[in-house]
């Protein structure tokens, strides 16, 4: 009878342990980085194969990334190179400044940019679609229509509803490159552990 025990502990160890390995493994991934040759943009591909465009700044471009995407770094594609201190490397860990160089089949360099992965910790993130619109279309004298999704730092829905609307805030900040914009619900809402409100303000703080 001890020796029966002693199988099913034994058994119960074993996929403990093999659970343990493959969490580990499935949640230990790599971000990918996305070259579109039409409009010469670098864009990040996320886990779940959503893809984030980076804002640039002063020559650098900075890549925000969510905090529930769970990935140790960003992993380079064929055809692309990560230069750091002037060595080239596969991987790129994040908040580091990296050149990604993208070559053609003669390993020629088409282009180079200067960047930088931030991995957010602890935030929420909201996501805004504007269906067929874009940022440039956001104005102070019309709303446009919005879909918002709000995800909490460990990946959870906090907020998602598709009759919000969008427009622009601000007088002399709205002619500044990085804008803030007035959010509108259909009705009141708790946002990020926030008080209730239909009414929210994203503000850019561009010159702080």
């Amino acid at each position: 009878m001890r020796n029966k025990y002693k199988v099913m502990a034994l058994i119960c160890s074993v996929v403990a342990i093999c659970i343990i390995c493959i969490k580990v493994y499935y949640t230990k991934s790599y971000l990918h980085v996305n070259y579109n040759q039409d409009n010469e943009q670098i864009s990040l591909i996320l886990n779940n194969g959503e893809n984030i465009f980076g804002w640039e700044k002063e020559g650098i471009i900075h890549f925000f990334i969510p905090t529930y995407v769970n990935s140790d770094s960003v992993k380079i594609n064929n055809g692309y190179k990560f230069i750091v201190n002037g060595k080239q490397t596969e991987t790129m860990l994040f908040d580091e400044l990296c050149e990604v160089s993208i070559a053609d089949d003669n390993n020629n360099v088409v282009k180079s940019s200067r960047v930088i992965f931030h991995h957010s910790q602890n935030l929420y993130t909201m996501h805004i679609d504007l269906d067929k619109n874009n940022a440039d279309d956001i104005s102070k004298e019309e709303k446009l229509r919005t879909s918002v999704k709000i995800m909490t730092p460990d990946g959870k829905e906090n907020y998602y509803s598709e009759a919000a609307e969008i427009g622009g805030h601000g007088n002399s900040t709205w002619m500044l490159e990085k804008k803030s914009f007035t959010l509108h619900l259909d009705k009141k809402q708790s946002l990020c552990n926030m008080d209730k409100g239909d009414k929210w303000l994203l503000l850019a703080n561009y010159c702080e």
